[in-house]
């Protein structure tokens, strides 16, 4: 950790907004920041403080619910993330720190944090890390002295990839790994008609297992629907995306079938008969039409369209936006509406 410790340096409080303003610019700079969010949990009115040609967006903590403005701001496209006065309301901000994206760049300071007179600068380092390292991982420290007995903090981190070390934890509940599957609460499995392998991850907003369209015309031009009773399969260590949609099989005969290890990305839709094949990747927006086959090792651009009955053969990539309106061998790349190959592929 690099330190920045102004020792026996003894401030006024007229002082402080100079200097945290100085320190806190000096910071931005640094990372050409371009756009930032700054929290505060003061009751006064916020005003602009020497943030220049910087696109700033300023949230009293005290005038919204918090959680409610994180969820519906989703992009979190701040370069940095500004909290003054952290020290008077830390759990309110350890509920922000776990909201935001993972490694996102953060400033904090921190007011009259240490009342000891008798305090050493390596004392207030150690609880600095002990009250924020489980929450973030800090870069830099800047302190100073305010009239001999307190202290203001300047501290420079980002989060913590808190995702990633979660799905570790689940990964590696057992020596074998996760048995049961992990189900987001938001997504919707028919039990009834799914059946799950093992360390299988499911995000928010998934449907699996129910029927897809199910309807034909009937010789009078008259649209009659069917019952679909078939099952889904889903193969072990698995990958579901958000709002990705898996309808079940036509018929008690027939099944939906995601071979092990495949990633199916968010938004896609495997429609009702698809087979996929093991290893296999399905970016986001795709549309799988029904009946239609996908072998081993392929990848699916995002965007992409496979119509329906279609075969897909081993180890071919599939461009980005193409529609796929014929079987395809092994081991090519297709791109275009409709597709068409354009030359081997290395996954053959």
């Amino acid at each position: 950790m690099k330190n920045n410790f102004e020792k026996g340096e003894i401030r006024k409080i007229s002082e402080i907004a100079s200097w945290r303003n100085k320190n806190i610019n000096k910071i931005l700079k640094k990372h050409k920041v371009k756009k930032i969010i700054e929290f505060r949990c003061e009751n006064e009115e916020i005003k602009n403080q020497n943030i220049q040609d910087i696109d700033t967006t300023r949230i009293n903590i005290s005038e919204i619910e918090i959680k409610k403005y994180l969820k519906s701001h989703t992009g979190y496209n701040w370069d940095f993330v500004l909290f003054h006065d952290i020290g008077k309301c830390i759990e309110c901000y350890s509920e922000i720190f776990s909201l935001l994206r993972a490694g996102q760049k953060l400033v904090l300071f921190v007011s009259k944090y240490i009342e000891d007179i008798n305090y050493e600068y390596s004392k207030i380092e150690s609880k600095i890390k002990g009250k924020f390292d489980s929450l973030i991982q800090i870069i830099s420290i800047s302190i100073i002295d305010l009239k001999e007995k307190f202290v203001s903090i300047i501290i420079e981190a980002k989060t913590k990839n808190e995702r990633l070390e979660y799905i570790r934890k689940i990964v590696s509940t057992n020596k074998e790994g996760m048995k049961t599957p992990f189900i987001h609460p938001t997504s919707v499995v028919n039990k009834k008609f799914v059946n799950i392998g093992e360390r299988v991850m499911i995000m928010p907003n998934v449907v699996v297992g129910f029927p897809s369209i199910g309807a034909v015309w009937d010789e009078n031009g008259i649209i009659v629907r069917f019952p679909q009773d078939g099952k889904v399969k889903i193969g072990n260590d698995v990958f579901i995306g958000s709002c990705a949609v898996i309808d079940r099989a036509a018929n008690e005969e027939n099944v939906t079938e995601i071979g092990d290890r495949c990633v199916i990305g968010p938004m896609a839709h495997i429609g009702h008969n698809v087979i996929i094949g093991h290893d296999s990747m399905v970016l986001g927006n795709t549309i799988i039409c029904g009946g239609a086959k996908i072998g081993n090792r392929c990848m699916l651009g995002a965007n992409s369209t496979i119509k329906h009955k279609i075969t897909i053969g081993n180890g071919v990539v599939v461009g980005m936006g193409s529609v796929v309106t014929k079987n395809v061998p092994n081991g090519v790349l297709v791109a275009g509406n409709p597709a068409r190959i354009l030359g081997n592929n290395f996954r053959k």
